[in-house]
């Protein structure tokens, strides 16, 4: 699966589906982000908690074995693709800029997506239900 920037903040701060998406990071047999995406959660974790939240963010990606991958110029593509289709203002699935990388890397491996919302699903990206995760 392609781990969204939203499951891992939504673990990193304690948010209503953390133990959901704790399930699911443990269940997956690949675990990949979006350096992009890396980017954006080492940003919004260090400004939320501090130093002690970058080596959380370590720590969570340690833990469960999740692989950052190069954003390449074909994702790149697909992403702007995915933004013309799906982004802010132009669909309601709203997808910013940071989604949009998400959204190629699973595409581009044809893996489902771990986030925190229905932004993805709106757009019709596969994703990893949390309901079924928590049942």
């Amino acid at each position: 699966m392609v781990v969204d920037t939203s499951a891992l903040l939504a673990t990193l701060l304690a948010e209503p589906s953390r133990d959901a998406v704790l399930v699911a990071l443990s269940e997956a047999e690949t675990a990949l982000i979006s350096s992009c995406c890396l980017l954006e959660a080492s940003i919004v974790t260090t400004s939320r908690l501090g130093s002690p939240g970058q080596a959380e963010l370590d720590h969570l990606l340690d833990v469960f074995a999740v692989e950052v991958v190069s954003f390449t110029s074909d994702q790149a593509a697909l992403a702007a693709e995915a933004w013309r289709r799906f982004g802010k203002g132009r669909h309601r699935a709203a997808l910013n800029i940071l989604d949009c990388c998400s959204y190629a890397l699973a595409e581009s491996r044809g893996l489902p997506l771990l986030a925190v919302g229905d932004d993805y699903a709106r757009a019709g990206v596969e994703t990893v239900d949390l309901r079924l995760v928590a049942a």
